[in-house]
């Protein structure tokens, strides 16, 4: 089986990461109520349907009269059609959908639909040929996917080690139409540069990611694409940058290389203001340059995940830390990971952060973070989405999909 596999698999089952021991900084759990979706019906691909709030519950107070705060969590499951193939989800709509995947060959996701939760409707998105054997295939829907009122989009992925052949692809969901957005960039000699296409974020009809590209012979660098899916252009911008996020229709958050650590070697960066569509770029003043390796922002603020020691031959945990920045008050905070770490997100009132068995979500105007997940051993981890108001997250271990641990919520802010 190819190489490929491996990690493509791993990235739909499972969230990357490494660590080790460090002291617990928050407490506090949310209570969980049932929640099941309605038998399904499926919609045309290009239905759509007017959003409404996904609150099952009374939010809980806050301290804060003006702070934003959580709706209760809910369960979530879905119809039989979806959890069948090894359906799980891969992502979430500013609408509160999830974005599902199936494998008719498992690892090889070929369907995406969309699942509303409230009303157990389903939408089809895409669906492509299933391969016959792990050998046969040369592509899959993988990587990051995510979704508004307007769009779907997604990447899809082959599976050599040494090609870096990601397509990104979009729905027009005002007319069912599906298209090629973009692709990879090989260099002027052929050369591709290894790795795959990450970090969605969606605004309006304006999506951007960050991928690596070969910038001149034998050299790749990491680069941020914007693409405008209405006027069907897509720019790649100069800056050395990773895990961008749409501030709005003029400005992205994202992570800008501005050294090298000379104990390590390793990059040094800083999150950074990207204006459009020139790309200009400024360094935001709140932390020091640092080995980052998690950047997420909203308007609500920034979280980042910060390497503060990396493993030796004598040592063989890692050590990081999280620092989040409310973009309203300009509080910088420092959060231990008492277990490695993992996803970090942000969303309209909102940020979250995670390591290999905590999650931790923190709505704009309060004091302290909201444990909402907590696992007893090291037989799972944390995969968590977020989207508009909408964060999603679940327990994953090895095997099949477990929709039992799926859980929702909504920040809701005055």
């Amino acid at each position: 089986m190819r190489n490929r596999l491996v990690a493509l698999a791993a990235s739909a089952y499972f969230i990357a990461s490494c660590g080790g021991p460090a002291s617990p900084s928050v407490t506090g759990a949310q209570t969980l109520t049932p929640f099941t979706a309605t038998p399904a019906t499926v919609t045309p691909v290009a239905a759509t349907a007017t959003a409404t709030p996904f609150v099952t519950a009374a939010p809980r107070p806050s301290p804060d009269g003006a702070a934003c705060r959580l709706s209760e969590p809910v369960r979530v499951t879905a119809p039989a059609s979806l959890m069948a193939l090894h359906g799980g989800v891969a992502g979430v709509t500013d609408r509160g959908e999830l974005i599902v995947f199936q494998s008719h060959l498992l690892y090889f996701a070929d369907t995406l639909s969309l699942l509303d939760p409230r009303t157990g409707t389903v939408t089809p998105v895409v669906s492509r040929p299933a391969p016959k054997s792990p050998e046969a295939a040369t592509s899959a829907i993988g990587g990051f996917v995510t979704g508004n009122a307007g769009w779907v989009v997604w990447e899809e992925v082959g599976f050599w080690l040494e090609h870096s052949d990601w397509r990104m692809w979009a729905l027009d969901r005002a007319t069912g139409k599906v298209r090629e957005v973009a692709s990879f960039d090989p260099g002027t000699d052929g050369q591709v540069a290894p790795g795959w296409a990450s970090d969605l974020s969606l605004l309006g009809d304006i999506v951007t990611w960050s991928a690596p590209a070969m910038l001149g012979p034998n050299r790749a660098g990491q680069r941020i694409y914007v693409a405008d899916l209405r006027a069907r252009t897509v720019r790649r911008l100069d800056t050395e940058a990773n895990w961008p996020s749409m501030m709005s229709a003029h400005e992205i958050s994202a992570a800008t290389e501005v050294g090298t650590d000379p104990a390590t070697g390793k990059v040094l960066a800083l999150p950074t203001t990207i204006s459009l569509p020139g790309g200009r770029a400024t360094p935001q003043d709140w932390m020091k340059p640092a080995v980052l390796l998690s950047q997420a922002s909203s308007p609500a603020g920034t979280v980042v995940t910060r390497l503060l020691r990396q493993a030796t031959a004598d040592d063989s945990v890692a050590i990081a830390d999280v620092m989040t920045h409310d973009a309203l008050s300009g509080l910088t905070r420092t959060f231990a990971l008492p277990n490695g770490w993992g996803p970090v997100v942000a969303g309209t009132g909102f940020i979250a952060w995670s390591d290999q068995r905590h999650l931790w979500i923190l709505p704009s105007g309060q004091v302290e973070p909201t444990m909402l997940l907590a696992i007893p051993d090291d037989s799972a981890q944390v995969q968590v989405f977020a989207n508009g108001a909408f964060v999603f997250w679940r327990s994953v271990g090895l095997g099949e999909y477990d929709w039992t641990t799926n859980r929702m919520a909504s920040v809701i802010c005055p």
